[in-house]
């Protein structure tokens, strides 16, 4: 692997070196993508993550907005971190250009009416491990 290589590689959220996609030595007539290619398994590997690190929270996946708020009629979180019965945290998982939807506004309001942490992960990013429990411990207040 060369310098410039080395230089823009990334982790995905299992810890694995990910080497850039396309690049400036490589001759190609194909457009160059900026981003490298998000882990194609990132529900499974976010999911890892959170029964690993957060094994002290019980994880629902998939959970209506309307569970989280009676109030909220729009929404789904992708994973919710729960403390017994109750909501601490929701994880939404954004696809590209999906950020401002019914479903994340759902979500996100429903979470600020109950005082849930909202999290929202863009699953067109490469994770690294450590950025997700950073990021997740942030928003929890820890």
């Amino acid at each position: 692997m060369g310098f410039f290589s080395r230089l823009f590689s990334r982790e995905n959220a299992l810890g694995q070196i990910v080497p850039p996609q396309g690049g400036a030595t490589k001759q190609s007539t194909q457009k160059v993508s900026r981003m490298n290619p998000p882990s194609k398994n990132l529900d499974e590997d976010i999911e890892k993550i959170l029964r690993e690190e957060f094994s002290s929270f019980v994880i629902a996946r998939w959970v209506a907005a309307s569970s989280l708020d009676a109030n909220q009629a729009y929404g789904e979180a992708d994973f919710v971190l729960m403390d017994g019965a109750k909501p601490v945290a929701a994880i939404v998982l954004i696809k590209q250009g999906k950020f401002r939807t019914k479903r994340v506004f759902g979500v996100e309001k429903a979470c600020l009416a109950k005082n849930i942490a909202f999290i929202s992960l863009y699953r067109h990013f490469p994770f690294s491990r450590e950025h997700v429990i950073v990021h997740i411990n942030k928003k929890m207040g820890k």
